[in-house]
């Protein structure tokens, strides 16, 4: 991973705007190509209890897949589509990260998590799935948060609990952001 790629300086408000994005309030996004093993359905299952509690919360999937279109109507279906924003395939995948203030990775089976890395190299806080190989890349409340795969409650506690907690964002990303200078350049 390139960190100097991720080093960026982007108009938030314009943006946000330009991609319906409210820019007042904080964004939980996650990158990866919507098919069944990413587990971005887990996102959606979550996000009620997510906005029970922080109800100042939107939330960005980026990528294209087969199952976009069944995300979008799940989304529709939960009463979420005024706070869920599908944006599909972006160039600007370093420009997408700067508008997220937590990075979700729900994968249920994964090869390596190239996004997850580049999330970890532009400082936001995460959430992972705890699976292999990100267990090897992520230590658990050092790095990031990891949680149960296929379990929305466990997903929406772990954000919530970064959501409420500035100190432990700050300190995962931070870590985060060195480890991957250490060993993913």
């Amino acid at each position: 991973v390139d960190v100097a790629r991720f080093r960026l300086a982007v108009d938030r408000v314009a943006y946000c705007r330009e991609l319906g994005l409210d820019p007042s309030r904080r964004t939980i996004g996650t990158i990866g190509r919507p098919i069944p093993e990413k587990g971005q359905e887990h996102i959606l299952d979550a996000a009620p209890a997510i906005l029970a509690a922080h109800p100042d919360v939107q939330f960005l999937i980026v990528g294209e897949g087969p199952l976009r279109a069944s995300l979008e109507e799940r989304a529709a279906r939960k009463g979420l589509s005024r706070v869920v924003r599908f944006v599909g395939a972006r160039p600007d995948i370093p420009a997408m990260l700067t508008l997220m203030d937590i990075f979700v990775f729900p994968s249920l089976r994964e090869g390596l998590g190239i996004a997850l890395l580049e999330a970890m190299a532009a400082g936001i806080p995460l959430v992972a799935s705890r699976i292999r190989p990100i267990s090897e890349m992520v230590a658990h409340d050092e790095t990031g948060l990891l949680v149960e795969p296929a379990n929305a409650s466990a997903l929406a506690a772990a954000v919530n609990q970064l959501l409420s907690d500035p100190l432990l964002r700050a300190r995962l990303s931070t870590a985060a952001l060195s480890h991957v200078q250490a060993n993913f350049t």
